[in-house]
């Protein structure tokens, strides 16, 4: 994108969209590191340690903690094959976010916090990274036009 400015020469406007879902696929990894761990024990008063929900929990950790790794390798890379494999494998992650809990196990009990509030939240943050990861891979050719550009 090129604008005028003032004494007539080009200027040109960096696009920021490539950094922008960036930074939101790290709070979103983030989010999903943290919140379960978080909201079991902020809501849970008698937790023990062979709970299934204990294991989707310490799963999840890994799995946020990824995708905010990969996020931010997404925004190191200069190649435009790097990008789109880290959001594909930024969409999977995503994916991985919504199933651990099927797979790893939640309470028998529909009231309990981790299957009445911690799973939807689940479910919230896999499908926000998988969106955020198909946007991402949309928007890789514009972040290395970007980093090109930056680096002339």
């Amino acid at each position: 994108m090129v604008t005028r400015i003032k004494d007539g020469g080009p200027k040109e406007k960096q696009d920021r969209a490539p950094s922008v879902i960036v930074a939101v696929m790290v709070i979103i990894g983030l989010a999903t590191a943290v919140l379960p761990k978080a909201l079991f024990l902020r809501l849970e008063y008698e937790w023990k340690d062979n709970m299934d929900c204990v294991l989707t929990q310490n799963i999840e950790l890994f799995v946020g903690c990824f995708i905010a790794a990969f996020a931010i390798q997404y925004f190191i890379k200069k190649s435009l094959k790097q990008k789109f494999i880290f959001s594909i494998i930024i969409i999977v992650l995503g994916i991985a976010a919504i199933v651990t809990p099927l797979f790893a196990g939640l309470c028998d009990d529909p009231d309990m916090a981790c299957r009445a509030i911690i799973f939807p939240i689940l479910i919230v943050l896999g499908a926000l990274t998988i969106i955020s990861g198909i946007i991402a891979g949309r928007l890789a050719p514009r972040a290395v036009a970007n980093q090109a550009q930056h680096d002339d």
